[in-house]
């Protein structure tokens, strides 16, 4: 059975940048400052790598985000593990940051209601300007910012090509709003309170594209950068989809996708059974994640192969049933020969998951029922049941509201507090992606019991410090670990596949520089790391 690696990279929201206003140069140099200590929070090794000591990345990227990545992943159970511990580790940076007398207790003190500085691993800030979506006038969202959340699995080129995986997995990832999902609200050109399941999909209107920074996205980045063995891999760089705090969010998909590709790579799918007008198929499914799947909507419905579809419908007959049937087969095969069923536990947990997503779904008799169910689930879901909607109830307020409208808001200690609709909303819609499990609305709902989980805490912070087993972040680490023993071995630099170190004798680049590549990202033997010289004047 073809193993596959996972990895997640998210970049971040660090608040409250809102204070610098437009004036970018304070904030780039407040964000400068803030550099050393976010190193020593993340504990990120001392070289020119930003590489932490669980194996995975920390580092600000485009943008002045604060990226986090996890290290290869041999499980999308680890995915899920090693993802969370990214968030612990973001945790540990702001406890940093908020301590007395560091560079951002300014900061700290205009914002001491919201508890100091923090990160939110969400995917756009919509309090710039206001986009209508009825018109898809991007021209009016020109100062709108969105970071991505990005998904990397290997597809193997001796069994597939993009051009063939592509067009089928297109319309699986665009129409997944339901279940990846985060919820975003939204105010129009007109005055209207909109509340979008995706965060990432105003932002992507192509199925793949070579540029992850333009105003409007590709669901899949075509990488010229495996990590791999060239002649093997070729890198899918999934940056369509939503950042998630909901551990069913990052678990189900991934395994889907997991299964898919292995039906893929095996001809069990094929592209021309989705090809078929892909172009128009494609911008259709664009233009319906980032109009049409908001709240209180109608299922809208576009056509494929002579057939209406909605989002759901089209997961259960274009993938969940070919999964089904390819199950079938494998356990028919495994009986006919007597050998193993070539079909892991993860496969098995995660399409049993997938199927009660898709039921919930269709189950649901109304938004109001479809939130409630999936809440304890999905990102979208449980923002909207457990804090917005509440939230409405208590104090007045509806989707129908005018967005600036004056509210007079009851507090706990009895005070009244003046806001507005938007403001209301866009707390919630912020700090439920709050990383501190003190003060997230996320963790609240965990701390009580009201969302569901995939991994403990244990195995959380135990991927706080160790690199997952049976990778090549596994021999990464021990490779490491061997040349910092080494009395005549200095290290001084880390990528995924390479090291370089130079003897403690010599400096610079000289024939004494030594690069070792590990191009395979499935085994974890440090010995893997193959050493290379450059010759002079390299």
């Amino acid at each position: 059975m073809q193993k596959r690696i996972w990895g997640m990279e998210n970049e971040t929201a660090f608040f409250p940048m809102e204070i610098f206003g437009d004036n970018w140069a304070k904030l780039h140099d407040a964000v400068e400052s803030l550099r050393p200590q976010m190193r020593d929070g993340a504990r990120i090794l001392p070289v020119k790598s930003d590489f932490l000591a669980n194996g995975g990345r920390a580092y600000w990227d485009t943008g002045n985000h604060f990226e986090i990545s996890t290290p290869e992943c041999g499980s999308v159970y680890d995915l899920v593990a090693w993802g969370k511990a990214g968030e612990r580790i973001l945790e540990d940076i702001a406890a940093t940051l908020n301590i007395q007398g560091s560079p951002a207790s300014r900061i700290r003190a205009k914002f001491a209601r919201f508890g100091g500085c923090t990160f939110f691993k969400n995917n756009t800030n919509m309090n710039s300007e206001r986009w209508s979506p009825d018109t898809r006038d991007y021209r009016s969202r020109t100062h709108y910012v969105s970071w991505g959340n990005h998904y990397n699995l290997p597809l193997n080129i001796r069994e597939v090509s993009y051009d063939e995986a592509l067009p089928i997995l297109g319309p699986f990832l665009f129409s997944s709003s339901w279940m990846t999902g985060s919820g975003l609200v939204w105010v129009t050109n007109g005055g209207r309170l909109l509340y979008s399941l995706s965060q990432r999909a105003p932002f992507v209107d192509r199925l793949s594209g070579t540029s992850s920074t333009a105003p409007m996205r590709p669901m899949v980045l075509l990488c010229d950068e495996p990590l791999a063995d060239r002649r093997e891999y070729w890198r899918l760089q999934i940056i369509g989809l939503d950042s998630s705090m909901c551990e069913w969010q990052m678990y189900v998909p991934n395994v889907i996708l997991g299964i898919l590709l292995r039906m893929i790579e095996g001809r069990v799918l094929r592209k021309e059974d989705y090809k078929k007008d892909s172009g128009r198929f494609s911008r259709e499914l664009a233009y319906m994640q980032t109009r049409t799947m908001w709240w209180g909507s109608e299922h809208q419905t576009f056509r494929f192969q002579n057939e209406e579809y909605d989002a759901v419908r089209l997961h259960r007959k274009l993938y969940l049933e070919p999964i089904l049937a390819y199950k079938a087969s494998l356990f028919r095969e495994a009986a006919r020969s007597g050998s193993p069923v070539l079909w892991s536990n993860e496969e098995e947990d995660g399409l049993q998951k997938y199927i009660f997503l898709i039921e919930a779904f269709e189950r649901a008799r109304s938004p109001l029922e479809c939130a409630e169910i999936l809440a304890p689930y999905v990102g979208w879901a449980a923002k909207l049941h457990y804090w917005i909607l509440p939230d409405m109830e208590r104090n007045g307020y509806s989707f129908e509201s005018a967005p600036i409208l004056p509210l007079e808001i009851i507090t706990k200690s009895g005070t009244t507090s003046k806001t507005d609709a938007w403001g209301r909303m866009k707390f919630f819609d912020n700090f439920f992606h709050d990383v501190r499990r003190d003060k997230g609305l996320y963790y609240k709902l965990v701390q009580k019991g009201l969302v569901a989980l995939i991994v403990s805490e244990s195995e959380i912070l135990h991927a706080k410090n160790h690199a997952p087993s049976g990778t090549r972040a596994e021999a990464r680490d021990k490779r490491i670990a061997a040349l910092r023993g080494h009395t005549n071995a200095d290290l001084m630099e880390v990528g995924w596949n390479y090291l370089r170190y130079y003897p403690k004798s010599g400096r610079g680049w000289s024939p004494d520089v030594v690069t070792e590549y590990d191009e395979d990202p499935f085994d974890p033997n440090p010995g893997a790391f193959q050493r290379v010289r450059f010759p002079d004047g390299v």
